[in-house]
C-alpha cells in the first residue's frame, strides 16, 4: 500500500536513493557541526536520527525499484 502510494504521487526510486544519501550527509554534517557548538552531545544525538533515516529510505526505494521494473 505505501509503495503504491508512493508510485501514484511520483516518488521514483531515484529519489528514494537521494533521500537516502541525504540523510547520510545531513547526519554527518551535523554530528561534525555539533564538536564545534556548545552541546555536542545535543549534535550527536541528531546526527544518529538522521543517520538511522537512511535504512528506511534505501528499502523504500528497493520496493519501488521492484515495482518499477514489474510494472514497466
Amino acid at each position: 500500500m505505501l509503495v503504491k502510494t508512493l508510485r501514484s504521487t511520483g516518488i521514483s526510486s531515484d529519489v528514494l536513493h537521494l533521500a537516502a544519501l541525504g540523510s547520510i550527509a545531513a547526519s554527518i554534517i551535523t554530528w561534525r557541526g555539533a564538536k564545534s557548538k556548545g552541546d555536542p552531545a545535543h549534535g550527536e544525538r541528531l546526527g544518529i536520527f538522521l543517520g538511522l533515516w537512511a535504512p528506511t529510505f534505501f528499502a523504500l526505494a528497493d520496493a519501488v525499484g521492484t515495482q518499477e521494473a514489474v510494472k514497466g
